[in-house]
């Protein structure tokens, strides 16, 4: 089986679906905040870049990973400036959703009709 497809059988299995879409809606907006996203496909150097950020944001992950000393601060430097886009862009998509519902909610209170208390 073709590695994307055990990946996408076994998130609907452990029931992470509503999960993945969010993340990948993040990673969408952080992509967008940092300016890898809006090159056009036939530009060449498209791939080159987005292999480098790739390999850029595993490495990152692995030396996170390995390396999580809460009193060092250059290391604690390091990860507020390498996560906080991403969580701007999860906390605005958060905030997004959250006003979603909100008019969704109002709209479905308008829509329903006053009781009749006569």
């Amino acid at each position: 089986m073709h590695p994307r497809k055990d990946v996408k059988a076994a998130v609907q299995r452990l029931g992470l679906s509503a999960e993945a879409g969010r993340l990948r809606r993040w990673t969408e907006l952080y992509g967008q905040k940092l300016g890898v996203t809006e090159a056009k496909s036939a530009d060449p150097a498209i791939k080159a870049v987005e292999a480098w950020h790739e390999a850029y944001g595993t490495l990152m992950v692995h030396v996170h990973a390995e390396y999580d000393d809460e009193r060092d601060e250059t290391h604690a430097l390091l990860r507020d400036r390498l996560l906080s886009p991403y969580e701007d862009a999860a906390n605005e998509a958060r905030r997004a959703e959250q006003r979603a519902r909100s008019a969704s909610a109002k709209r479905k209170a308008q829509a329903e009709p006053e009781p009749d208390l006569s």
